[in-house]
């Protein structure tokens, strides 16, 4: 079985050269607004991995703070 990196390879390259921002994730910037220019790259990632009728269930379940670092 393939990695994610490496079946979705040219698009995370894609998406690591069309950022702008630091590619280091650290507490101070690991919340940040997402660049108009690197959302369409996500979007076709999320395109080839939900499959038709996907669903996530249980979003109640997860301990979700948005906005804060836990």
């Amino acid at each position: 079985m393939e990695t994610l990196s490496g079946a979705y390879r040219d698009i995370i390259r894609e998406v690591m050269s069309a950022s702008k921002l630091s590619h280091l994730v650290i507490k101070q910037n690991v919340y940040q607004k997402g660049g108009k220019n690197v959302l369409p790259l996500v979007d076709r990632l999320f395109e080839y991995l939900i499959l038709p009728k996907s669903d996530i269930s249980g979003m109640d379940n997860l301990n979700v703070n948005v906005g804060k670092v836990v």
